[in-house]
């Protein structure tokens, strides 16, 4: 018996070393019960465990989430967005790469974006990095919903844990607020 569990968790760190994308969502899983965070030094920044979620970051913000130990930042605005950024700011995706971190796009806009493939772009992109990840849209809204959609679909969290989740970020759902009662949902198939 003790043979055949040394030898599973040696499979399992092996796995983990050969395959390190997968731990990340591991990670996640771990996360379940943890707390959002605010971050108060920065506009609508929050740590969830080892992720960093937030809208657009500044310089600042860029170099205290090196500071932390971030190796990636997911940016989900579009290349319009990013493009009308740099006139007024700064190259994200350039200073990103002067600090050592990481970087991917996923550009989400307009709701036709709001698709199953997205998710599956976001998932990959979340696999990346076996670390600490920074998310960002420009107002921390789209990584909100891209967050619980894949808690739900890749993370088996039950809807109504996601949106827990949720909202202590940026998800509201007004209708509970008018009735003054709790709402649960389900998916259908």
């Amino acid at each position: 018996m003790k043979k055949t569990t040394l030898t599973t968790t040696f499979l399992f760190v092996l796995a983990c070393l050969i395959y390190p994308a997968k731990a990340n969502f591991l990670k996640i899983k771990n996360q379940k019960k943890l707390p959002v965070i605010p971050i108060e030094n920065f506009q609508n920044m929050y740590q969830w465990g080892d992720l960093y979620l937030s809208g657009q970051p500044s310089l600042d913000a860029l170099e205290w989430i090196k500071k932390q130990g971030v190796g990636l930042i997911i940016n989900l605005r579009t290349d319009d967005e990013m493009n009308e950024f740099k006139q007024t700011a700064f190259d994200e995706e350039k200073m990103a790469g002067e600090l050592g971190i990481g970087y991917i796009s996923v550009p989400i806009g307009g709701m036709d974006a709001y698709s199953p493939e997205n998710l599956v772009k976001f998932k990959e992109a979340l696999s990346e990095e076996n670390g600490k990840i920074l998310i960002h849209c420009r107002s921390c809204g789209r990584v909100t919903y891209f967050l619980m959609s894949y808690l739900i679909r890749f993370d088996n969290f039950s809807i109504d844990d996601a949106i827990s989740i949720g909202k202590q970020l940026k998800y509201s759902f007004p209708l509970e607020d008018l009735l003054g009662e709790k709402i649960t949902m389900s998916i259908v198939n």
